[in-house]
């Protein structure tokens, strides 16, 4: 198999299984099981920049090392390099796997102040590191790029028509102009992709982070905004107790941002939402395939649902959010 042969390129272990693992967006991963250990093999997807993936990890791995902060920790293949290409010109990385809870939604109110504890302090340890990262992904979270790539695409009959969605298109047009100006100067190193699902806890205490790809220089409530959006919605209702729980615990770490966090994490909520989803529909309709397409609709389902969220988010919740900590 193709993934023995990747391995046998990091590791002269035997390998007893090859299982996909995750249900990432971006990168295909799988579980390599062998008669001692675990690892973590990924083909990393094509629109990576690869020699600032390997800058931006020597970046923070050098603090993280400093801390007792978990992350994947890539292995070097033997020729010494942190990636091995493939005959497709695809790359491949390897990691130990690190064990921790099973997560399951919803939190409970303690694993979400436990969750914003952990992502405060990861923060703080990203304000150690010495330099700055350097785009992964070009135009992560970049609103005028995507609505200018959405727009060419529909005017310039490149679109598969058959998968065009008027409600969705007249909604990405109602709301553009509510986001489009809104921006935040304060920068700061951020993760980048802040869902539940890339949290290590163990007892009950988040010990880590996966999946730095997209280490970035950002705005935090980028981060405390994406890290809502994975478990304070369910079903598409939005659980104000809940969300109040993971501010709370961020704020424990970092008071001093009380102010920040407060003023701007709603707006950025509702236009990562936002951002995310043109993303998603430029997908749909232009054949690109950055997203998976997990079953037939997904990723036409994944916009419709990200612009109710964002248009129902504010109207409804977002004056209320966090009053209780101000």
């Amino acid at each position: 198999m193709i993934y023995e042969e990747i391995c046998k390129n990091f590791i002269d272990d035997n390998i007893s299984s090859v299982s996909p693992l995750g249900d990432g967006h971006i990168n295909e991963t799988f579980l390599i099981e062998t008669g001692s250990s675990k690892y973590v093999l990924q083909r990393l997807h094509k629109s990576m920049n690869i020699e600032n993936l390997k800058y931006n990890y020597e970046l923070y791995s050098s603090v993280f090392d400093s801390s007792d902060w978990k992350y994947p920790k890539w292995l070097r293949s033997k020729d010494g390099s942190f990636f091995c290409p493939d005959e497709n010109g695809d790359n491949w990385r390897m990691y130990k796997y690190i064990s921790g809870d099973i997560i399951t939604l919803p939190l409970s109110n303690d694993m979400l102040y436990e969750f914003g504890v952990g992502l405060a302090r990861m923060h703080s340890i990203f304000g150690k590191i010495q330099g700055k990262p350097r785009a992964v992904f070009s135009h992560l979270h970049d609103l005028q790029f995507y609505y200018e790539k959405y727009t060419e695409i529909i005017s310039e009959n490149k679109a598969y028509n058959k998968y065009r969605d008027e409600r969705i298109e007249k909604s990405i047009k109602a709301l553009y102009a509510g986001f489009i100006n809104y921006t935040n100067n304060n920068q700061s190193i951020i993760h980048g992709d802040t869902k539940v699902a890339n949290a290590l806890f163990k007892n009950g205490v988040m010990t880590g982070f996966l999946d730095f790809d997209t280490v970035m220089l950002g705005d935090i409530n980028i981060d405390i905004a994406d890290s809502i959006r994975s478990c304070c919605f369910i079903d598409g209702e939005f659980d104000q107790a809940a969300a109040e729980s993971f501010v709370k615990g961020y704020l424990s770490v970092s008071p001093q941002l009380e102010k920040e966090v407060t003023k701007n994490m709603k707006k950025t909520l509702s236009k990562l939402c936002y951002v995310l989803a043109i993303r998603y529909y430029i997908d749909t309709i232009s054949g690109e395939n950055h997203f998976k397409e997990k079953y037939p609709g997904y990723r036409l389902e994944r916009a419709s649902n990200l612009l109710e969220i964002c248009d129902t988010f504010w109207k409804k919740f977002g004056r209320k959010l966090v009053c209780s900590i101000k």
